[in-house]
Parts: C-alpha cells; structure tokens; sequence
C-alpha cells in the first residue's frame, strides 16, 4: 500500500485509520493498534518510508501490516516583474514614484499569508524600502547607477525555499551613446537552429537617445554568413551606457526569410582606451514563445545582466560620451 501525507505547516501526525484501511480483526478482540512512525517532518519530503502497524488483541497476540508512506509538500510558486527601463538623471538614484519591484507567490499548502520574502540585488549600490508589511513589494530608493542588474527574491514556506529573478534596467539618456561595426568568429552552439555552424559573423549598429526622447533610435545588422542568417532592427526599447565602457541596448526586429517577429539585447564593450579588447554579444529570440534563436555567449553562463562577450576579429566598438567627447579606441584587425 502506498500513501500520501502533506507536510504543510512543518509537521503531520499519520492516523492509523489511513494505514488500517482494510480493518483490524481479532477472535479475542483487538486491544492495542501503534504505529511505528506517526509524525513526518520537512526532513521526510520526497522520501518514501516503510511504516508499519502493529496490532496487538487480548493474549498479547500480535499481527502487523506496511504501507509505503510519502510526506509531500508544494513549493511556492513565484514570479517577479521585469523593472525597465526606469529613467535617472546621472547617478542621483531612483526616485520615490519609480523602480517598484513587484513578486507574486502563491503556495498550494499554506496560506500565503505564511509566505516570507527576502530581496536582492546586485544593482551597483542600490538599496531597498519596504512597501508593505508583507514585503511583495519593494522599491529601490538610492545610490542605483544606469545600470542592467538582476533583482531575486527567496520566497520561502515552512519547509522550503524558491528563487526567482528579473531584470532591472536603470537607463541614463545623458550618459552617451554607442557605435560599432566589425566582425566576430562565431563559435558553434551560437545559432540554435544548427549547432554545429561556425565561422565569421559581420556586425553594424549605432544606439542613442536623441534630445528630449526616452526611446532610443538608430539601427542594427547582424549577418551570420555559413547559415546565411541576417537580422535587422525595427524598433528600440531601452539603452545603457555603463561607466565601465560597456553598453547595452534592447529591441526588436526581423530575421530574413522568417515572419515571426523577434527580440533581441546587444552588449558591447569599448576597452580600446583601456588596453583591452573589444567585446560583442547579441542575443535574438522569438517573441512568440521566447525560443533562444542566436546567442553567441550560449553555453557560457552568462546571464541577461552581464557584459561578458566575444572578443571581435576587426573593426571597432566606441562609446561616445555626451558632449561629443569618445573613448580613445584602438582598431583591431585580422
């Protein structure tokens, strides 16, 4: 006999009308019925064990039956809003009627009244003010630079814990603008619909915010030639200059011979000034189910937050400060 309990305030107490389902008889009547295991705890979740009753009548006689029983316990089920972009002037912070992060958790044991949350962020600086005495909501209040960082909160019930995250984007239109034009080696596992292509991938881009706009312009091209795969933008969402010469933008466009509409989020950095090399990674999805199409960083770990990329072969990466002013660049050449 195999049997379910649900843990879902810590501790159950197994009664032995659910093991002893089929009756307990005797000819000098039963006096005694025990079990050998009668309580489960968190530690028991998922872990079948082999619990007996005992059944003892008026001679002391004994008899026994098992049952295999099962301590289950549903986790938190949590979703965190995405917060972008949010508007700052310089790296004065997030003001009081912006940067809200909402989660929405739900547990199919407890009452979500039980439910705890714990926030954080690797915002650069950035801390956090409660909303309310329940703490699904919060709201970063200071010190955030433009910025695209990961916002997580632990949700946790008696016996465990789910953590989920999103993307923060903190955009600053007066910290400058972006442009890039060159080419990378492609490295296999990049184009998700055939693995095994590699080779040279040809890049273009320009990335701003015009004066008094909060939508960047420009445009994007991207053309991975063995595959004949080409991408270009149709629209901007947000943009971020970083003050480590990186830059990060999002938006949408086509993909040549295809009519689903896709996203994509493009991280360049310009280290010439500093020594370093030039980096670049684009990511191209589907929007209608978010399959992963293009992502030269597949496979690395890097996540949406981070700058990480492709050192390029040619060309150059340069991030212009506002004023006209750009970092002093190096050309790189095959």
């Amino acid at each position: 006999m195999d049997y379910d309990i649900n843990v879902s305030v810590g501790l159950a107490t197994l009664s032995i009308d659910a093991i002893k389902s089929g009756g307990a008889n005797d000819n000098c009547e039963v006096r005694n019925l025990e079990l050998d295991q009668a309580t489960f705890s968190c530690e028991d979740i998922d872990k079948p064990r082999l619990v007996t009753l005992k059944a003892t009548d008026a001679s002391g006689n004994e008899g026994t039956c098992t049952a295999h029983v099962t301590a289950k316990n549903a986790k938190p089920v949590v979703t965190v809003n995405d917060i972008g972009p949010v508007m700052v002037e310089g790296s004065v912070g997030l003001t009081s009627s912006n940067g809200f992060l909402s989660a929405v958790a739900t547990d199919a044991d407890n009452d979500n009244a039980s439910l705890s949350y714990a926030w954080t962020t690797n915002c650069p600086g950035a801390s956090f003010d409660d909303i309310d005495a329940a703490v699904t909501w919060m709201r970063i209040t200071s010190g955030t630079e433009p910025a695209v960082c990961q916002v997580s909160v632990a949700v946790s019930d008696t016996c465990s814990t789910v953590q989920e995250s999103a993307l923060a984007v903190v955009v600053d239109p007066t910290a400058g603008f972006i442009t890039g034009g060159g080419w990378l080696e492609s490295p296999a596992g990049a184009y998700r619909v055939d693995t095994n292509a590699q080779g040279k991938a040809n890049f273009g881009f320009i990335s701003k915010y015009k004066k008094g706009q909060s939508v960047p312009s420009g445009e994007t091209l991207f053309q991975f030639e063995s595959v004949n795969f080409k991408f270009k933008s149709t629209a901007y969402e947000w943009l971020v200059v970083t003050g480590s010469d990186c830059a990060k933008f999002k938006g949408e466009g086509v993909v040549d011979r295809s009519s689903d509409k896709h996203g994509f989020m493009l991280t360049a950095c310009d280290k010439g000034g500093t020594g370093g090399d030039d980096t670049f990674r684009i990511k191209i999805w589907k929007q209608s189910d978010e399959s992963l199409v293009y992502d030269n960083m597949y496979g690395t770990g890097a996540g949406d937050d981070s700058y990480d990329g492709t050192v390029i072969g040619g060309g150059k990466i340069q991030i212009h400060q506002q004023g006209g002013g750009s970092n002093q660049k190096k050309n790189l050449r095959a």
